[in-house]
This record gives structure tokens, C-alpha cells and sequence, in this order.
């Protein structure tokens, strides 16, 4: 090996340890080949009880909180929005505070994201309906923190928003897709409307994901990406690059910029879980490292 091959080694290396500074896909990727721990960054909001509290009070806030509480969902939405959307980004915390505290998961969220305040994971990865998602999630073998990871992914733990293409709930089930993976494990389902009720999408959700993971070997990056974009365009996918491609190079090469992201979110979101859970988990098993895509 020459003295330049050696520097840009050593450059590599430089490169990787920077990076695994930041919370993020490629902030843990490169984790990894440093052996770095997972870098968290951590800070949660520290906010004047006062200032919360004026806020809350103030009639466009109040009218949301009334709106949320007679179910009128998507019109609390729409006056949060008119009520946030000229905020400063110091009143943009407030304003997530007060969503979290009302448990507006998805407001508080997006609050968050708009005054660009990244390292509050109390927040930004909350853990509502916990009991059900371990149950589910226990039902079918996977990891709780897996199962989070796509719902946070998908709605941003609101329960009662469609998607744009007629996607439904928590986990953003397709009607046809929650019939057919009712009807193959069995599971009680008569309406679509059932999909906005948390266990019953939990379920279902849980449920389908686990399928992809049975097809695809357990490997979750294809089970993942098929997930979003659908296991056929997947299988597609793969027979493209022919099985030779390191599971890195593989993700860059997704056609879809949204499948792309959606893979690289999923897997991030899976460690920020683990943290806030409590539990050491990989980005990546060993065998998913070493299975050429």
C-alpha cells in the first residue's frame, strides 16, 4: 500500500469520525465504521412555565384545544396552523410544548421541524399508545422500536389523517392492502374506517410488515423499502443490481428519492427509539451487513 493510498485512508477516517457526531443515518453509518458509540445530542426544550402557559391561554390556542376535544380533527388542524404560522422559532417550542402536552403528537412534531429544534427526542419521538404497539409488536416477532420507526415514519403518530393516495391511520394502511392481510391472517375487518382505530391498524400494520420481513429473508432494509414502495417494485430492484451490491451502495440506489429517504428514516428512527427506550441495538444486523442486494 503507497504512502497515498494510506492518506486517503487516514482522510476516510477523518470523514467517518465527523460525521458520526450527528444523529442521523449516515451520522450512525459511519458510527459504525469507526467504532464509535450511536451520538444521540440530546437536549430537551427548557421553557418558562409562564411562557407556556400564555400561550395556551390565548384564544386561537384555546379554540384548537375545544375543536381537538369535540373530534373535530382536521378543523383543530387547520386553526393550529393559522395559529402557528407566523410564530417566531422561539414560539414555535412553546407552541410544541403545549401540542406534546395535549398529546397533538403530529402538531408537536411539525413545530419542532418549522423552528428547526432537532434535539429534543422527547418530542420529536414520542411513545403514545405504547401498550398496544408492544402487544402487536410482540404478536408478530418484531422489534417495538422497529414498529414506532414506521409509524413516526408514516403520520407522525396521528391516528385519523389519509394520505393524499387514500392511505389510513398510524402505520398509513392502503384499504385494499389492510383487506388482503385481514383476510389472509384472519383478522376481524369490515370497513375502512376501522383503520383510523389504533389497535386494529397496529395490527394490521404489524402484520403486513411482518410479511415483508418473511419474504425478504429478515432482512429489514427490502422489508423497509417494500413497505413504502411495494415488495414487486423491490424484487424488481434487486434484479437489477443482481445481488452484488454491499447493502450501503444498495439504499443509494433506490430510483425513488421518497423510498430512498423513507429507508434511511426508518432505520435512524429505530436507534432514537432504542435510546429512548432504554435498549442497545445495531443500525444493522451482521447478516443484513453482509447480504449483497
Amino acid at each position: 500500500m503507497t504512502s497515498s493510498d494510506m492518506d486517503i485512508i487516514d482522510q476516510a477516517k477523518t470523514t467517518f469520525r465527523e460525521l458520526s457526531r450527528f444523529r442521523s443515518f449516515y451520522g450512525f453509518l459511519a458510527s459504525d465504521r469507526v467504532g464509535n458509540p450511536y451520538r444521540m445530542a440530546e437536549t430537551p426544550l427548557a421553557l418558562k412555565v409562564t411562557d407556556v402557559d400564555t400561550l395556551a391561554n390565548t384564544p386561537a390556542m384555546l379554540r384548537v384545544r375545544e375543536l381537538f376535544v369535540q373530534n373535530k380533527n382536521l378543523s383543530a388542524r387547520r386553526e393550529w396552523y393559522a395559529a402557528t404560522k407566523n410564530l417566531t422559532p422561539e414560539q414555535l417550542l412553546i407552541a410544541a410544548q403545549i401540542a406534546q402536552q395535549q398529546q397533538w403528537y403530529q402538531q408537536a412534531i411539525l413545530a419542532m421541524a418549522k423552528a428547526r429544534y432537532w434535539d429534543d427526542i422527547d418530542i420529536r419521538f414520542p411513545l403514545p399508545y405504547r401498550p398496544i404497539f408492544e402487544q402487536q409488536a410482540h404478536k408478530v416477532d418484531l422489534p417495538l422500536t422497529l414498529v414506532f420507526a414506521i409509524a413516526r415514519q408514516e403520520s407522525m403518530f396521528a391516528a385519523d389523517v389519509t394520505s393524499p393516495a387514500g392511505a389510513k391511520g398510524l402505520m398509513q394502511l392502503m384499504p385494499a392492502t389492510a383487506k388482503q392481510v385481514a383476510r389472509k391472517h384472519k383478522i376481524r375487518y369490515k370497513s375502512q374506517q376501522q383503520l383510523f382505530d389504533p389497535e386494529k391498524n397496529i395490527s394490521l400494520g404489524s402484520r403486513y410488515f411482518k410479511d415483508m420481513m418473511l419474504r425478504f429473508n429478515n432482512n429489514r432494509i427490502l422489508s423497509i423499502a417494500s413497505y413504502n414502495a411495494g415488495p414487486h417494485r423491490v424484487s424488481g430492484w434487486r434484479k437489477k443490481t443482481g445481488g452484488k451490491l454491499p447493502y450501503d451502495a444498495w439504499i443509494e440506489t433506490i430510483p425513488f428519492n421518497e423510498t430512498r429517504q423513507y429507508v434511511q428514516n426508518v432505520l435512524a428512527y429505530t436507534l432514537i427509539f432504542a435510546h429512548h427506550l432504554d435498549q442497545k441495538q445495531p443500525l444493522l444486523s451482521p447478516a443484513e451487513k453482509q447480504q449483497l442486494l
